[in-house]
């Protein structure tokens, strides 16, 4: 390698090292989403999980390396506070302020030459090669835009900047997801459904093994034992779904629907007095009573582990900051073992959102609706308790039968 000194004054070395500066800068902030962050942070403080649902689209780990590279530059502050389970928040600094008015100017040119740079687009692109019409619910805002001017539907909510333009209100994007339809403040989507995916599991299981035993007992059982297995199915398999695969918790706009074994209860957000995280996951009402939320259960293990993968988050942090060689982790043997080391790289390999269970963090989501949602006018009223008599009334029979049976014997 060869270096080669630099023979220009100083003021052209200091000009050189603020032009490699200013490109350094540009090649972190000029993406869509570190854009899109820094307008949904606005003058909010929020939590990585409500800025993750305030940004449509945007991964868990495309989020956390853009929020890294925004507090490189000083634009975002990061707050850790020492609770447990740890919370971390995200504000922008006065530079990232002064960004979001850039941002703001940069909107609001694009809705003064819409019209221009649309007609100019069919030109360019039939010049290259022609191409299919976009369909109207394309995801883009400028075709969304020009869907509603002709009258036709467009699917997807559009960022502030755009509705600020062009009219409308809600929120940026909206959360999408395969196995839970969410519902947010101010969206009319269905509710979001929390359920343990190892209860539903376990619940198949278990009535496939009770369903085999039972039947095989019915088939070829002689004397008293067919009766004996069927009032065994009749008490075992409500139970089994009761404790398996029916816990579900429906949390919508105005209220939250709890479905537990043997119970079903509705709390309107303005009834709930606080959701509590402990060695069990509850909501408690305003009148005092405990609801224990069956489809969210807490794992032990896993708080330790995202409490482990905190501390190590903080300790890669500090050494990028000191500019300290951090620790290599994923070689065999674990940390220190064969294949560890220390490593120079100090890229987001771990991803810095907060270090969750999935639990918690499904309970942060339910916190996040309720303290969004609590004082609304539709979000009011009573309390209501059903019990799951389609689960207790064949419980209750086949228990009876059972009895019965024995007795008599």
């Amino acid at each position: 390698m060869v270096t080669k000194q630099f023979k220009g004054s100083s003021e052209d070395a200091d000009l050189s090292r603020a032009d490699s500066l200013a490109r350094e800068i540009f090649s972190d902030i000029a993406n869509k989403w570190a854009l899109l962050i820094t307008e949904a942070l606005g003058d909010r403080t929020l939590r990585f999980s409500e800025l993750r649902n305030e940004i449509e689209g945007i991964s868990h780990k495309m989020l956390t390396q853009n929020l890294r590279l925004l507090e490189r530059n000083g634009l975002v502050e990061r707050t850790v506070y020492a609770t447990v389970p740890p919370r971390v928040e995200y504000t922008l600094t006065e530079p990232g302020h002064a960004l979001r008015v850039t941002i703001d100017g940069l909107c609001d040119w694009t809705h003064q030459y819409l019209g221009q740079i649309e007609d100019s687009r069919p030109l360019r692109l039939v010049a290259v090669e022609p191409r299919p019409e976009r369909s109207p619910t394309a995801t883009s805002p400028a075709l969304r835009h020009l869907a509603r001017a002709r009258g036709l539907p467009a699917r997807r909510r559009r960022p502030r900047c755009w509705r600020r333009s062009f009219g409308g209100s809600g929120r940026i994007g909206g959360m999408t997801s395969s196995d839970e339809q969410g519902s947010v403040p101010g969206a009319g989507v269905k509710d979001r459904v929390y359920r343990s995916p190892a209860g539903m599991a376990g619940g198949v299981l278990l009535l496939g093994l009770i369903g085999w035993l039972g039947g095989d007992a019915i088939v070829v059982g002689d004397g008293r034992t067919p009766w004996l297995a069927l009032a065994a199915l009749i008490l075992l398999v409500p139970l089994v779904l009761a404790f398996t695969l029916r816990p579900a918790v429906f949390a919508g706009d105005d209220r939250m629907r709890v479905r537990n074994p043997f119970r079903v209860i509705v709390l309107p957000w303005g009834q709930v007095a606080s959701l509590r995280s402990a060695y069990s996951n509850e909501v408690v009402a305003e009148s005092g009573q405990k609801f224990q939320l069956w489809s969210i259960p807490v794992s032990l293990r896993a708080r330790k582990k995202a409490a482990r993968r905190q501390d190590r988050v903080a300790a890669d942090q500090a050494a990028e900051r000191e500019g300290r060689p951090r620790r290599r982790r994923g070689g065999f043997g674990g940390p220190g073992g064969f294949g560890g080391g220390l490593s120079s790289h100090v890229g987001p390999d771990v991803p810095e959102g907060p270090a969750r269970a999935e639990s918690d963090r499904a309970m942060d989501e339910l916190r996040s609706l309720w303290e969004a949602r609590q004082k609304e006018a539709s979000a009011q009223g009573e309390v209501t308790v059903r019990w799951a008599w389609e689960i207790m009334a064949p419980a209750a029979v086949g228990a009876l039968l059972l009895v019965i049976l024995v007795a008599v014997g």
